[in-house]
């Protein structure tokens, strides 16, 4: 039978690993807003699928579009979400516009007034010189037997299939940056899983506090989730409040200045390169390879991201109300 103490320990681990991830996905929003991140590696995954030089600079002509271009927050920031409808009508009013302006020249022999827009389309594309991206708008033409209604859904099909790939590269490079910056938080917040583990374990009122205090967050909040639309406040906000509950939780985490270090490091105030030179000798002092090796544990379990810890949290606070009746 489990004993509800190793439950109670993983409960608390659980609810670490998850105000953790919270905070540091919310630092991960920040950094990824400001340097608009979503957006410049859309429209590079775009201008990798449509790249034509043998022909024209497909990108560039989508991103100038009415349509595309109205999505952007702001002059500077490109939009960080295309819909599938949205990318197959601009596209297909994209090769139109290029087709109608060959036409307009004098020396064009026809004319596209009379033509419907799969006409158009389909004219446009017999014109371009052979290349990949021929070969792709051709298979959508082949594929939608004259119907424009079934080009543009060809479209669709191809852009989601394509963006769902590029989704998984995606959340594997943010895995990886949640990892590194996890790790360099787990560093400067000193969240050691080995030594917050091991004073689970053994504290038993500590236990409880954070078992309750995870209890009582579980049944309070919503599953934490990603989102499009959040602000840079809201994500401080987010950041701050993780933050603000893990403290609170009186866990052996941070780095603390005993009294008798205090009463050392005062002759050498106000603070001075001597001051903090001591500081940092007695935080060196404190770290060995269990402290590395948890920091470690602490920034891969952060690259999980918080909805899995969030899950995994309920799941085994249901287990210890289970194993709670059975014992009684």
């Amino acid at each position: 039978m489990l004993n509800s103490q190793f439950i109670e320990v993983g409960i608390g681990l659980v609810f670490v690993f998850l105000l953790m991830s919270i905070m540091v996905s919310g630092i991960n929003e920040v950094i990824v807003s400001a340097l608009d991140h979503r957006g410049r590696q859309l429209k590079d995954a775009i201008a990798t699928a449509l790249k034509d030089p043998t022909n024209k600079d497909w990108t560039n002509l989508l991103y100038k579009h009415p349509l595309i271009d109205s999505l952007k927050k702001s002059e500077k920031k490109l939009p960080a979400y295309i819909s599938s409808a949205m990318f197959a009508k601009t596209l297909v009013d994209v090769m139109c516009q290029q087709t109608i302006k060959k036409t307009d020249d004098p020396a064009a022999p026809a004319s596209t007034e009379t033509l419907s827009p799969m006409q158009v389309f389909a004219a446009g594309v017999a014109e371009m010189a052979p290349s990949e991206c021929k070969t792709l708008f051709q298979s959508f033409i082949n594929d939608a037997s004259g119907d424009y209604e079934k080009l543009k859904a060809n479209i669709e099909g191809w852009y989601n299939t394509y963006m769902d790939r590029v989704s998984g590269w995606y959340k594997r490079k943010t895995k990886r940056k949640l990892f590194v910056i996890g790790f360099v938080f787990a560093i400067l917040m000193n969240v050691d899983t080995v030594n917050v583990s091991k004073s689970l374990w053994e504290n038993t009122v500590l236990r409880e506090a954070v078992v309750n205090a995870a209890e009582g967050y579980s049944s309070d909040k919503d599953p934490p989730h990603t989102r499009r639309d959040t602000t840079f406040s809201m994500e401080v906000e987010k950041i701050k409040a993780g933050y603000s509950k893990l403290h609170m939780l009186a866990l052996p985490i941070g780095w603390p200045v005993s009294p008798d270090e205090h009463k050392m490091l005062e002759p050498l105030s106000p603070p001075n390169i001597h001051y903090y030179t001591a500081v940092l000798g007695i935080f060196w002092g404190r770290v060995g390879l269990t402290s590395l090796i948890g920091w470690i544990f602490t920034g891969i379990a952060v690259s999980f991201g918080a909805p899995i810890w969030f899950d995994l949290l309920n799941k085994l606070i249901n287990l210890r109300l289970s194993v709670k009746k059975g014992e009684g």
